[in-house]
């Protein structure tokens, strides 16, 4: 499934370009291993969409290694929350915690 097609409602599709890579300021966990994730997001797609504060470029507040799958797929586009830029860094900190607190 090429996600470059929809995003479910109530979430923006976004282009992967425009999120800043390489930013970890928010990072809760340390793993780095994607095969097995895009083997799962090939085969029944993203379920967790990631979480980004608006901006020129986008920053990355959750789902580092979702985004990081999903490039490695091909996708050019990917579903995201989006917080305003005006969000404060620690509520962007809060809100990475809780959507990685399942993991």
């Amino acid at each position: 499934m090429a996600c470059s097609d929809w995003a479910p409602p109530g979430l923006d599709l976004i282009p992967l370009a425009d999120i800043r890579p390489g930013d970890d300021g928010f990072r809760i966990t340390e793993a780095r291993d994607r095969n097995e994730l895009r083997e799962s997001i090939a085969r029944v797609g993203l379920l967790n969409p990631v979480l980004v504060r608006s901006g020129d470029p986008a920053m990355l507040l959750s789902g580092h290694r979702r985004a990081a799958a999903c490039a490695l797929l091909g996708w050019t586009h990917i579903p995201a929350r989006i917080l305003s830029a005006e969000t404060s860094d620690y509520v962007c900190a809060c809100r990475a915690v809780g959507e990685n607190s399942l993991e």
